[in-house]
């Protein structure tokens, strides 16, 4: 998006395998219920402002609040994109968590200034730079071994972007 003047530096996008967010999960509550959607798909944690070097901004627009009819046209598609891990909690409080906390800071770009387009962008986002295909193109495929610096290195690579990656260990 073009630059101007905003409370943060970058946007992030988060994206997260729902077999290791319910792994997490279950290390400290063994029986978690966890959902993990269509064929465990990669799925979307968010789009977050984030001011480098510092606390990234937080529910930053409370005047704001989530409004879910504002986003009806999209709920088929988030239901299977941006799907709550968390088998006891419906993905609306996890959208509604995702608005307050990221998207209320986003809203002085005029491309993400609306809930629709907050989660709009986010979906397009996620196509373009989809983690499931990227890996692929990387030859970074399940099941095999890794190290970070070299998922690292081949994802930076293809995305031309700094990625944070996050991994447990010997899973």
């Amino acid at each position: 998006f073009p630059r101007k003047s905003t409370a943060f530096d970058v946007l992030v996008l988060s994206q997260n395998y729902p077999e290791s967010v319910c792994f997490s999960f279950r290390k400290s509550l063994p029986t978690k219920k966890c959902n993990l959607g269509i064929n465990n798909a990669w799925g979307i944690h968010g789009l977050w402002p984030t001011e480098l070097g510092t606390v990234n901004p937080q529910f930053c627009d409370k005047t704001q609040p989530f409004n879910a009819t504002a986003i009806s046209g999209l709920r088929d598609e988030l239901l299977i994109k941006w799907l709550n891990v968390d088998g006891q909690k419906s993905e609306q409080k996890f959208w509604k968590h995702e608005w307050d906390k990221h998207g209320t800071c986003s809203t002085q770009l005029d491309e993400l200034n609306t809930q629709e387009k907050y989660f709009q962008v986010t979906l397009d986002l996620t196509q373009q730079y989809s983690a499931a295909k990227i890996l692929n193109q990387a030859k970074i495929y399940p099941g095999g071994e890794y190290s970070a610096d070299d998922i690292y290195e081949k994802v930076s690579n293809l995305v031309g972007k700094k990625p944070v990656i996050s991994c447990i260990k010997n899973k």
